[in-house]
């Protein structure tokens, strides 16, 4: 007996419980004190869980499975392989994308804008840090896609995983330089 859990509706229930606690938000955004809410927890959760998954991720897939693949598989059978991968890799790359515009939003909104009010540094590096995940993100559905549209990137998926992977890093330590700024 097989049992497939699909994450759409999970995907349904995570953004019904951010609406659902937009009451909170509402009043977390007028106040810099929500960065010790639960809301901002769980907000932060839902940040950094789909990094480390989609991040990590796209390094194995980059560095450790499609050389084992091309080294190991005949041209049919890595065929296969990549279909079946990007196939069950889609699941976890749109709904994290969709995990990191919520609760990256949020984060920015609630909490981290407040603890920075005059720092012209801290909001040009979001800027940068927000332009460098849309491209990411973008690199992440090209190569997760299907459509004829993304057949170019596909089949030349090291070289663009190799980029998407170099952007992530450079979004993460961005990030984690932003997250040690002084408030």
């Amino acid at each position: 007996m097989r049992i497939c859990i699909s994450p759409k509706p999970v995907m349904w229930v995570v953004l019904m419980v951010v609406v659902g606690a937009s009451g909170a938000w509402a009043q977390e955004v007028s106040a810099p004190t929500g960065a010790t809410s639960p809301m901002a927890l769980i907000m932060r959760w839902l940040h950094v869980l789909p990094a480390i998954m989609a991040v990590g991720g796209a390094i194995f897939m980059r560095f450790v499975l499609m050389p084992a693949a091309a080294g190991a598989l005949d041209d049919e059978s890595h065929g296969k392989l990549r279909a079946a991968v990007i196939k069950r890799w889609r699941l976890i790359v749109h709904p994290s994308i969709l995990l990191f515009l919520i609760s990256g939003f949020y984060n920015y909104m609630a909490v981290t804008r407040h603890q920075h009010p005059d720092n012209g540094l801290y909001h040009a590096l979001f800027g940068v840090k927000f332009i460098l995940a849309l491209v990411v993100f973008f690199f992440a559905i090209a190569l997760t896609s299907s459509k004829g549209w993304s057949e170019g990137f596909r089949s030349k998926a090291a070289t663009w995983l190799g980029l998407l992977v170099a952007l992530a890093v450079a979004v993460v330590l961005i990030a984690g330089y932003m997250k040690v700024m002084p408030t």
